[in-house]
């Protein structure tokens, strides 16, 4: 499916869990007190000092922050060679704060809280069986020896009585061994679309840069998609997260709707997260079992239903005896959340802190006023998507699919009403952390970015998709990619429309 001009190519690998974005255990890693007067949240950002080194790399006709498609035109601006200025900004390494004795040493009891967890399922599970072994072949031979031989019909209700407690404990334990059946990562087999050094050298110039200036390792592939995001991961499943097999993921939405700067900003917030090594590994596992906890809990198979089944149409005792099993596994699937919400809760602790960590890098590289006003533009653009998506899911129901996604939901985003804006925007500065967040609210992350008031080293504020060689191309390839999960099958180019033809349906689902 890709377009062999633009250096991207498509593949299917196995989809891996992306848990990356506070206690004492980690106040080593707590940011440091106000060193300079807060900055304002919105309109009026406050002045940062910034190094006589630092030479902003924009003429006075650059465009302005989130320029993209379906913006008002901007008067041309200089052409510069960006990979010239990357090396220039970007020739020495940034002064980084390592995390603490204290971190690491929360990591590991986290991780070691986290193994135990799966340890005493299956213990749970052992002794079930252990109990249904029991009864089966100790009590219940007693219980018969000891009645003698009597007839009648209410000896057959004691029969069941007996007889209950194996077939319930036998279904409990059945119901019990088919979690651990289950994959620990991922549900299967993910397309994926990687782009090449030779298609997008700019953007690997860039993407080596902030690796090397942050001390962070270089991903091994760099894939994009059509999602307003971007992630940090390892390939290939359990192997990869143990030979270190870094991925970046980067949405081509984020390409329309960010500066450079900007995107320089969270591509170096996901090179925090592979700078976190062990911490990292540790997280996607850690996230990989609270997904097989949600499996156990939560997941219906064919087994569940034929026991539901079997109950409704009996007209015997035996329902009884079957609703009896039903309740006790229903008992265990409650014991079982317990353990799935005392497990998400304790790294969905340590998560936020690395998410508070992974932001420092994200500060050092661009400084912490782009840092807010970055935060603030990811917000509104993942509003505009969510308007996007409901459109272009009404018009798929109308068999009609439009050729540019990115630029949708930049449209979307330029046109949004001024009072959905303004409603956004309060939502970031009354945000709160839950318990079981996994990332700090966006308030959390603004007030400590600015009591860190860095300036960054790398000023270059040019649109972002100005990275991309090829940037129309893979708009149209991530497109197809979406349509392709979307209904099931490839799409061809000719079957899709204008995103101009279509934008007042979209609107109007918004």
């Amino acid at each position: 499916m890709s377009l062999p001009s633009t250096g991207a190519t498509a593949a299917a690998s196995p989809s891996t869990p992306n848990a990356l974005d506070n206690d004492d255990l980690f106040a080593d890693l707590q940011l440091p007190a106000a060193t300079a007067t807060p900055m304002a949240f919105a309109s009026q950002p406050a002045a940062f000092p910034v190094p006589a080194s630092v030479a902003k790399v924009t003429s006075s006709e650059s465009p302005k922050p989130n320029v993209g498609p379906g913006k008002p035109a901007a008067a041309p601006a200089a052409k510069i060679d960006f990979r010239h200025e990357i090396q220039r900004q970007l020739d020495q390494p940034i002064a980084m704060h390592r995390p603490s004795l204290g971190y690491r040493a929360g990591l590991g009891l986290l991780s070691l809280f986290m193994m135990a967890m799966p340890l005493a399922y299956v213990a749970l599970v052992a002794a079930s069986a252990w109990l249904v072994y029991h009864y089966t072949f100790h009590v219940f031979p007693e219980l018969v020896s000891g009645m003698g031989v009597r007839g009648g019909r209410a000896m057959i209700f004691v029969w069941l009585a007996m007889v209950s407690p194996i077939i319930a404990g036998v279904t409990v334990v059945i119901f019990m061994l088919k979690p651990i059946f289950f994959s620990l990562v991922g549900f299967g087999p993910a397309r994926t679309r990687a782009v090449t050094r030779e298609g997008e050298p700019v953007l690997f110039e860039l993407v080596d840069h902030i690796c090397d200036a942050i001390k962070a390792p270089r991903p091994q592939r760099i894939q994009v998609d059509s999602n307003v995001n971007a992630s940090a991961s390892y390939g290939a499943g359990f192997r990869g997260i143990f030979k270190g097999e870094l991925v970046l993921t980067i949405g081509v939405p984020l390409v329309s709707g960010l500066t450079t700067r900007q995107l320089a900003g969270v591509l170096a917030h996901e090179f925090g997260h592979f700078s976190q090594g062990a911490g990292m590994r540790a997280q996607l596992i850690i996230a990989a079992i609270n997904l097989w906890f949600a499996k156990v809990v939560y997941a219906r198979d064919a087994i569940d239903e034929m026991l539901d089944e079997a109950i409704t149409e009996s007209e015997t005792a035996f329902g009884l005896v079957l609703a009896l099993a039903r309740g006790c596994v229903g008992l265990v699937r409650w014991v079982l959340w317990g353990f799935m919400v005392a497990a998400h809760t304790a790294s969905s602790i340590f998560s936020r802190q690395m998410e508070f960590d992974a932001d420092r890098y994200e500060i050092a590289l661009v400084g912490s006023e782009v840092f807010v006003s970055t935060g603030e533009e990811l917000h509104l653009l993942n509003a505009a998507s969510g308007h996007a998506m409901e459109g272009m899911y009404s018009l798929i129901k109308k068999a009609v699919m439009i050729d540019n996604i990115p630029r949708m939901i930049q449209l979307c985003r330029h046109k949004m009403p001024s009072d959905e804006v303004a409603k956004v925007k309060q939502m970031i500065a009354t945000g709160k952390t839950g318990l079981l967040d996994t990332h700090p609210c966006t308030r959390e992350r603004v007030e400590a970015a600015q009591r860190i008031a860095q300036a960054g080293v790398f000023t270059i504020d040019r649109p972002a998709r100005e990275l991309f060689r090829h940037y129309d191309a893979l708009c149209s390839n991530v497109t197809q990619d979406f349509y392709r999960n979307a209904i099931g099958r490839l799409v061809n180019p000719s079957e899709l429309q204008p995103v101009d033809q279509h934008l007042h349906v979209v609107m109007q689902s918004g």
